[in-house]
Order: structure tokens, then C-alpha cells, then sequence
């Protein structure tokens, strides 16, 4: 399906950029010359069992996988990006020897 349909949706909407990760999209284009509600509207009608969700920048920036992607006027920066929710808690190492239930 990614190398058809996809593809042509791509193509026709002159994207700039796409780039797929498991089940995250990101889709680099210039709003000058693309519709991006309409590439949302034509990736859903692709297959009904296939939801995609839309999310815009804020601030001219984005988070995308584990990523904090900033807009400037030359060049994109890129900052590790923690969801609000995220803990540095770890289990901690036991040291010594396990032993078996058995």
C-alpha cells in the first residue's frame, strides 16, 4: 500500500518529505503549495481499517518518535523530547547471584 497509494497521494500533493516509523508519519511540505487537511482526508479514505491523526506544529515546532524538531528560517533543529509523564526512575541492578526456584 505505501509504494501505490501512498505514494500517489505523495506525489500528487507535492510533499516535500515523508518519513515512517512503525505507525508515526511525518510529512515535511510547504504550505504554499500543499493542503495538508487534504492529505489527511486522502490517507483516510485509503483503507477503512487505517485511522490516521493529524498533528501541526506549535511554536514552528513538532514532536515526532522521541524528537523535539524546531523550525528556523535556515535549518531544522532537533532536541530529545520526554512526554510530560516520563520518569528517570529505573529499577535498580541487584547485585550478587540469582538462585533458581527449582
Amino acid at each position: 500500500m505505501e509504494n501505490t497509494l501512498i505514494y500517489d497521494v505523495l506525489r500528487e500533493t507535492r510533499v516535500e518529505g515523508y518519513i515512517r516509523y512503525v505507525d508515526d508519519i511525518l510529512i515535511i511540505y510547504n504550505e504554499n503549495l500543499t493542503d495538508i487537511n487534504e492529505i489527511h482526508i486522502r490517507f483516510n479514505s485509503i483503507s477503512p481499517d487505517l485511522n490516521f491523526t493529524l498533528e501541526l506544529e506549535q511554536d514552528d515546532a513538532l514532536n515526532f518518535l522521541d524528537l523535539t524538531i524546531k523550525k528556523t528560517v535556515t535549518k531544522m533543529i532537533y532536541d530529545i523530547y520526554r512526554k510530560p509523564t516520563t520518569s528517570d526512575n529505573i529499577i535498580p541492578k541487584v547485585l550478587g547471584s540469582c538462585e533458581s526456584a527449582s
